[in-house]
């Protein structure tokens, strides 16, 4: 019932029935991504592989699924849970089962249901005794939700911390072009720029420096990205959201206008006369 609990389906050959894995067969189902590399454009149906010491014999391949959760589905093997227990594996248990409801309000049902199988499977009456764990899509999601939240808050942090620390070096760059320039401020002053041209001017300055600043981090940030989803092997989640180069630019302009305001301002009220004469 793989198939049917992972909603995938075999493109080449078929899928091992029930009365193979009671009789022990030695049948392999690939994925695609082994297929290729053990075969290339032949048809596997039909031919040898080996497992460990074991020999089994090809009888289909599996559609191309990429990878999830970190897992290549297309790099497995799928062989009989008999065969693997008693050839392979040597052992009379299960690990791991994954079941599939049909509708998605049954989950909590169905899964206090297997529970009470289990226990009794293993003659277990306290259930603070249990020896399993059984766990739901919905309660992945509400760990995953809790786990992206707590991430997010943190990052966010993170993110106010360093909009403050950039803030402050555009605001000392701008002092420091400030007192670079007082002569050439006193003679703008002189040849009649007004006090609002002169901030104009440093609040622009300002604001292009920032503007870079964002340009070049949404840049590296999305290099960044395409890289960890290439490692990850997840090249389909990699996207870059046009509302995130919004919000990184829009907040670039604010910090811009709120940390260049002070040195414009200050070039503004410099005395023409005391600009001047400045050295």
């Amino acid at each position: 019932s793989y198939t049917d609990v992972e909603s995938t389906q075999v493109v080449a050959g078929r899928f091992f029935a029930q009365e193979e894995d009671r009789g022990i067969n030695r049948v392999a189902v690939l994925g695609s991504e082994v297929a290729d590399d053990l075969f290339g454009s032949f048809s596997p149906i039909g031919e040898k592989i080996k497992v460990g010491r074991e020999s089994f014999t090809v009888i289909g391949v599996m559609e191309e699924r990429g990878t999830e959760a970190f897992v290549n589905q297309d790099r497995q093997v799928f062989v009989p849970l008999e065969t693997a227990q008693k050839l392979l594996l040597g052992i009379n248990h299960l690990a791991l089962a994954r079941l599939k409801v049909a509708q998605s309000a049954d989950l909590d049902a169905v899964s206090e249901q297997i529970r009470q199988v289990l226990r009794d499977e293993h003659d277990i009456v306290n259930p603070d005794n249990d020896d399993f764990s059984v766990r739901n899509a919905s309660q992945a999601l509400d760990l995953l939700g809790n786990l992206t939240g707590a991430l997010s808050l943190f990052l966010s942090a993170i993110g106010a911390i360093s909009l403050v620390v950039g803030g402050v070096g555009i605001m000392n760059i701008m002092l420091v072009s400030v007192n670079e320039r007082i002569s050439e401020i006193g003679l703008r002053k002189s040849i009649g720029a007004r006090r609002k041209d002169i901030k104009q001017q440093f609040i622009i300055e300002a604001l292009l420096l920032t503007i870079f600043g964002a340009l070049l981090g949404m840049v590296v940030g999305a290099v960044l990205a395409w890289i960890i989803a290439v490692i990850a092997q997840s090249q389909d989640l990699f996207s870059v959201p046009l509302s995130s180069l919004v919000l990184a630019s829009s907040m670039a302009i604010v910090i811009g206008l709120t940390f260049g305001y002070y040195p414009a301002r200050k070039a503004a009220q410099l005395d023409p006369i005391d600009a001047l004469r400045y050295e």
